[in-house]
């Protein structure tokens, strides 16, 4: 029975020693044996006290204890036996790790100290977990002065955001159109808005002056300025920067101030033209001195009328200011009207002066004999619309002039768009007659080309006495 217990015992016994060697010789482990081996003296002074000890003062309770566990050990099963043992080697194992881990020190600072390795912490970006870079364990050798080395820490950067190859394109074209643009509207002789256009750009001289200018300087007028040389808009806009408009229709008078925003004074402007002339005041208002003369002429059908371009040398003066004639051109029915009475036709003549005013003389035409100054223009009608014929004769406009030359006059604006303000308006008071042959040819053209009349709001109207 005594061999079968002894065989396990001594296996487990081997495995026993065999796991202490095996564990990693720490400092604290040599220093644990150091200080448990006895030196030389203190060895013979214990065997002295023993060998002094005499065996009859051992107490009997120990023998017995002492007899019972071999007894008990005896009757052990090998089973049971390597139990025992296992359970030992685990208790002193637990011991020996409890006895080399020494206690943590946390310190205020925020910083933890674990034997001879300080860790840094800090709490606004936490280390990577999960494995990552696991960090290395300094020991300090027995016998060496304890320093401090930092463990090295670890943060998951933030991925850097980037836009999209397609991102970065389409940013790039947006750019490429937006440059592009500008460059196309400065060739074009006006700047792109950088923000919605609040409204139209006040009447200032220069802009009157383009506008009354017209077709005169450039041969002939843009589509989208037409009339009146509604060529406050320069004519280097052309029919590709400003929309169509015309008199009936989406784009007819109502829809104008909609069409664009240089269009807006249509509609919220407080000086429109034409109106019906009522209520005038009657006062001795000083003559007109027309100073026109025969002069080379050009016609053009721009679309919108027949508009007769005028070299310069002809003109007016009124309040000590003269203006030079410009163009002009015609409506039907008459865009104006006196105390509610419309004409057949209506003959505007553009002036402007200096400064870029316009002044603006209305002609009123009835239905009578035929007048000499339209069969010439007539005479010189261009066959495709849009062409501009240059005339072989001379044209004198003042045979135009009605004999009585009396007149209202009030401040209005431009009758086609950009229906600009500050027109001086001086409006013949007896009409001249043309033919109704003579009315029907430009019917057949323009059946109907005038726009309707605006409100008074309140102006003051002059009339001659």
């Amino acid at each position: 029975m005594q061999q079968k217990v002894r065989a396990p015992l001594i296996g487990a016994s081997v495995c026993w020693a065999l796991a202490i060697a095996a564990m990693p010789a720490t400092p604290a482990r040599a220093a644990g044996h150091e200080s448990a081996r006895p030196s030389e003296p203190a060895a013979r002074e214990s065997t002295a006290r023993r060998s002094d000890t005499p065996a009859a003062e051992e107490k009997p309770e120990s023998r017995r204890e002492r007899a019972a566990s071999r007894k008990g050990r005896d009757s052990m099963t090998s089973d049971e036996a390597i139990e025992q043992l296992s359970v030992r080697i685990a208790e002193k194992l637990s011991a020996m790790k409890a006895a080399e881990r020494p206690a943590t020190d946390k310190r205020p600072d925020g910083t933890r100290s674990e034997g001879n390795r300080l860790i840094l912490q800090n709490s606004a970006r936490p280390a990577a977990r999960g494995g990552e870079h696991a960090p290395h364990e300094a020991v300090r050798p027995a016998g060496t002065e304890m320093r401090p080395t930092y463990q090295r820490a670890y943060y998951k950067e933030p991925v850097p955001t980037t836009r999209s190859s397609n991102d970065e394109a389409a940013a790039f074209a947006a750019a490429h159109r937006r440059a592009n643009g500008a460059a196309i509207s400065t060739a074009a002789g006006f700047a792109a808005p950088a923000t919605p256009a609040a409204g139209p750009a006040p009447a200032t001289p220069a802009r009157l002056a383009a506008a009354a200018q017209g077709s005169a300087a450039h041969g002939q007028e843009s589509s989208g300025a037409k009339g009146h040389g509604a060529a406050a808009v320069p004519a280097a806009h052309g029919p590709a920067h400003l929309p169509h408009w015309s008199y009936a229709g989406e784009s007819g008078p109502d829809q104008w101030a909609r069409l664009h925003p240089e269009y807006a004074r249509c509609s919220t402007g407080q000086r429109q033209s034409p109106i019906d002339i009522r209520d005038g005041f009657r006062v001795d208002l000083e003559n007109i001195s027309f100073d026109y003369h025969p002069s080379a002429f050009r016609v053009i059908d721009n679309g919108h009328t027949v508009q007769v371009n005028l070299a310069a040398g002809s003109g007016l003066t009124i309040s000590g200011r003269r203006y030079e004639l410009v163009q002009f051109h015609f409506h039907r029915p008459s865009e104006e009207r006196i105390n509610g009475k419309q004409y057949e036709m209506v003959a505007h003549l553009v002036h402007k002066d200096s400064e870029g005013r316009l002044a603006v003389v209305a002609v009123l035409i009835e239905r009578g004999t035929p007048q000499p100054v339209i069969q010439t223009v007539w005479n010189n009608l261009p066959l495709e619309q849009g062409e501009e014929v240059t005339a072989q004769v001379t044209l004198d406009t003042g045979r135009l002039l009605p004999d009585d030359r009396s007149y209202f006059t009030y401040m209005g604006s431009l009758t086609t768009p950009p229906c600009t303000e500050g027109v001086l308006w001086m409006v013949l008071k007896q009409p001249v007659q043309v033919s109704e042959q003579q009315i029907a040819i430009f019917s057949r053209l323009y059946p109907m080309n005038a726009r309707p009349t605006q409100a008074a709001a309140g102006r003051m109207i002059k009339e001659s006495n």
